[in-house]
């Protein structure tokens, strides 16, 4: 393109604990796959346990229908993780088995990258398992045949997170380097118009606010 900016499509069936329908997958791969710039399809952002093996199958499809791109799916980080896994972050622990579980449904060798989140900057204080999270990630990748690995930074405030300052945006990129990270995204780039809590996110002080 132009000025060499690429993206990954979404799919338009929003679906909450069920499966995608094969004709929106088809749609999604047919409405954007010869798009210049497109390079991934975004098909889920934070799958529970449950979902996992739901969402593994309907990557694999994305997959099949098109080859060239492969589809992302962000994971959730472990203080994400539904009661039924717990939130142990041990390397042994429930957030491992979570990771893992999603690398076994997919495939490793259908995964051009493990990716997840987790935003520390907390209005009540700082993450705790941060660097436990990064940690199992790293494991996981490296037993894995060394997948690569790819996170979400944190830009700006919403609901029960600050704003973080600059420094602190600089240490949240270099830790994530530092754990072998090699596709760092921001969340998020373009945050959508504020809305008061409770019924709103209340997102703020983003790189681009809607608004």
């Amino acid at each position: 393109t132009e000025r060499d900016m690429v993206f990954s499509a979404a799919i338009q069936e929003v679906k909450n604990g069920t499966a995608h329908s094969d004709e929106a997958l088809q749609m999604l791969v047919d409405q954007n796959k010869d798009l210049p710039g497109c390079i991934s399809y975004y098909l889920y952002d934070e799958p529970n346990d449950t979902m996992v093996p739901i969402i593994a199958e309907e990557y694999n499809k994305l997959l099949s229908m098109d080859p060239e791109k492969h589809p992302m799916v962000n994971l959730l980080p472990s203080y994400g993780v539904l009661p039924s896994m717990g939130t142990d972050v041990s390397i042994n622990g429930s957030y491992y088995d979570y990771v893992s579980s999603w690398v076994d449904a997919v495939g490793a060798e259908n995964l051009e990258y493990l990716s997840f989140d987790h935003y520390p900057f907390r209005a009540s204080g700082n993450s705790d398992t941060y660097y436990k999270d990064l940690e199992v990630i790293r494991r996981v990748a490296y037993e894995n045949g060394g997948l690569k690995t790819a996170c979400f930074l944190q830009t700006g405030s919403w609901n029960g997170m600050r704003n973080p300052t600059a420094s602190e945006q600089r240490w949240n990129m270099y830790s994530v380097l530092a754990y072998g990270i090699k596709n760092p995204n921001y969340f998020c780039w373009m945050a959508a118009p504020y809305v008061e809590p409770p019924a709103g996110e209340g997102m703020l002080d983003h790189v681009i606010d809607e608004e």
